[in-house]
């Protein structure tokens, strides 16, 4: 884009143009108007023949080989399990996530409105926020608790932070360091994640249940301390069990002072170009919602229970746009209320200035679907994915899977009233329906000087936008602005994704990467502690699903062969996309000894369905990560993995005390948790 290039290295005063006019021809050459294939989750198998074990400090990786004599492809034997495991301790008392069942009449929690439920300052970012300021250490306080809400107009139970959900946005800059004391009010055990950060040095503060740690017992405290390293559009959640999805989410914002684009007037900033910058900041979080509690309806995924279809994933009933939906009064589930006819007019919403310029970050905070995002009348221009700025280019609307996040900049240039911001379920492959299902939301945005009691035309889709950009956006074929070429690879693994049911857990849908499932993990221990060999001289394996070690700095390239028919947002890392295509992965088909120039990186990029992926990512991060899909169901059916980078550094990790207090609560008392 010539007129975007030359501006970054432009002084300030360059005339403040349309950001559609500063596409470059060879821009256009990126341009898709193909939208990700539907996001259908319909795990469908391939046969399976072989599981291998992947030892401690293990260097080989396990291949998962299809058996050819069935011709449905449905697994009928396991022939082995990766993921066997001795007895675990013994305790006397169990507390999972399902202990507490969905809301009924009588439970005790507070109810919370809607009015004091969200917080929707929380979503405007300040201009006076000082981005160029020295690194310093941010402090928060958190408590969560369980609570009944009506976020779309059902109450429902609902885990929250300091009363919120969306929990609390996290702002920061580039070497600042994040405290956050998290004490849980809840009957569950919990943990937080702090998605796409490094945590280079600080593996244990990674929030990954079973894995970084053991997790936080209920009415005990622990903090996280850890110094942003990435920049960009991210988000916090909940990594134990589908938690995150019962409200346990909020945004995180951090900012480096080399970023391209910015607000106009920044404190210490005079110097970024106009066509560049924007006047307003604003931070729109969407996700989908079931009326059940997370346990009840990923126990009926696993279970197959009500299935229409083999594999069949629960449909959420509605969404939210920054914590406000539309649920659909006619599917309160028993013992549940319905409150404001499913929220029918009240929506989320926000006041922009005329002939102004703003930043939309949209982040998919869900559980299921990916969502298609628009504003009535107005350009989407995106300039960010999962962290990473890219060259400007227009849109009508962009899809963005579960945990991704793109930003884009909209000018207010059209008649001052009520627009809606739409976010629309993509669920087209699905070959089941729900009928109560509210697969729109809306959000609205008002120009200042109209009365909140003006809504927009209540169109059934959005108007078809002059100059006819892209309705669908692929942005996995954007240009990155800081241009990277990946380092050569010096290790290949192919990993195949499959489903089925396990004879050995009870029947239960799993998912698996190369034969082999990530199952219930021990109470009480984790995969670091494991690593360190802190504990029971080691004889709890720490091969969980499938382990990957690699002992040295490794530049790995993963070739990926999804056979299920769904989609699936694979998230770990922060690869180089180098090649997609239909079916398994042609031997050759790439080069993938060539140089390639400036690809797509992000964290969290889509499997197609029945596809192939290859992705290189550098692995010089000692410590112990998961590589999943972000799809909750599919998480708990397995599909995670662990790739354990330099274990011998691991080994020398000095954990903090209340790391080593939080498993010794657990495993003193008894408690478990289903990951």
């Amino acid at each position: 884009m010539a007129a975007l290039d030359s501006s970054i290295n432009s002084t300030a005063g360059s005339s403040t143009t349309s950001l559609n006019a500063e596409c470059h021809e060879l821009e256009k050459q990126h341009a898709t108007n193909v939208r990700p294939t539907p996001f259908y989750r319909r795990p469908l198998i391939l046969a399976l023949a072989f599981i291998a074990a992947a030892a401690l400090f293990g260097t080989a990786l396990g291949l998962g080989v299809l058996s050819d004599q069935f011709a449905s492809h449905r697994l009928t034997t396991l022939l082995a399990r990766a993921d066997a495991r001795p007895p675990p301790p013994s305790p006397t008392r169990t507390l999972t996530e399902g202990t507490v069942s969905s809301y009924t009449v009588g439970a005790p929690y507070p109810v919370i409105p809607i009015q004091q439920l969200v917080d929707p300052s929380q979503f405007i970012l300040s201009p006076t926020f000082d981005t160029k300021a020295s690194p310093q250490t941010r402090e928060y306080s958190w408590t969560v608790s369980e609570v009944i809400a009506a976020p779309g107009g059902i109450n429902r139970r609902m885990l929250v932070v300091n009363g919120k959900y969306p929990g609390p946005t996290i702002e920061a800059n580039l070497g600042d360091r994040i405290v956050v004391h998290v004490t849980n009010k809840m009957s569950n055990i919990t943990t937080i994640h702090w998605h796409g950060q490094l945590q280079n040095g600080t593996n244990w503060q990674d929030g990954v249940f079973a894995t970084t740690e053991c997790g936080i017992a209920p009415n005990t405290t622990y903090t996280y301390s850890w110094v942003v390293q990435l920049t960009g559009t991210y988000w916090w959640h909940a990594h134990t069990g589908a938690l995150y999805n019962d409200g346990l989410i909020g945004a995180l914002i951090l900012h480096g002072r080399d970023d391209v684009y910015g607000f106009r007037s920044r404190p210490s900033d005079t110097t970024r170009p106009a066509n560049v910058s924007y006047d307003g900041d604003i931070i729109v979080m969407v996700n989908d919602l079931y009326n059940l509690f997370s346990t009840d309806w990923v126990s009926d995924y696993l279970t197959q229970k009500d299935s229409p279809v083999f594999g069949a994933v629960p449909l959420p009933d509605y969404g939210v746009m920054n914590g406000i939906g539309q649920a659909n009064c006619s599917a309160v589930p028993a013992g549940q209320t319905c409150e404001r006819n499913g929220n029918a007019g009240l929506y989320s919403s926000v006041t922009v200035a005329p002939r102004r310029r703003y930043r939309l970050r949209v982040i998919n905070s869900g559980a299921l679907v990916a969502w298609n995002f628009s504003v009535d009348a107005h350009t989407l221009n995106v300039i960010e994915v999962d962290g990473t700025e890219v060259f400007s280019r227009p849109a009508q609307s962009v899809a963005i899977d579960v945990a991704q996040r793109t930003s884009v900049i909209i000018e207010t240039d059209q008649r001052p009233g009520a627009y809606f911001m739409r976010s629309h379920m993509l669920e087209e492959d699905i070959p089941f329906t729900l009928a109560s299902q509210v697969k729109d939301q809306k959000m609205v945005m008002r120009y200042s000087g109209i009365s909140s009691s003006i809504t927009p035309n209540l169109t059934a889709s959005p108007p078809t936008l002059p100059g006819s950009p892209p309705r669908n956006l692929n942005t996995d074929t954007l240009t990155p602005i800081v241009s990277i070429n990946p380092p050569p690879a010096t290790k290949q693994i192919t990993l195949d994704i499959d489903f089925a049911k396990d004879a050995e857990e009870n029947n239960e849908l799993r998912a698996y990467f190369n034969g082999s499932t990530f199952g219930r993990p021990y109470p009480g221990y984790s995969t670091i502690d494991a690593v360190k060999g802190s504990y029971l001289n080691n004889t709890i394996p720490v091969t969980n699903g499938l382990f990957v070690t690699t002992d040295k700095y490794e530049v790995i390239d993963l070739i990926v062969n999804n056979h299920d028919p769904g989609s699936h947002p694979l998230h770990g890392f922060v690869p180089y996309i180098l090649g997609s295509g239909p079916g398994d992965y042609p031997a050759g088909s790439l080069d993938l000894t060539k140089t390639f120039v400036n690809p797509m990186r992000r964290d969290v990029y889509t499997m197609q369905s029945s596809a192939w992926a290859v992705i290189r990512f550098v692995a010089d991060n000692p410590g112990e990560w998961v590589y999943h899909c972000h799809l909750s169901s599919h998480m708990a059916a397995g599909l995670i993995m662990t790739f354990s980078i330099q274990p011998a550094k691991v080994a020398q990790f000095t954990l903090p005390a209340d790391h080593t207090a939080e498993c010794n609560t657990i495993r003193s008392s008894g408690i478990t948790a289903e990951a």
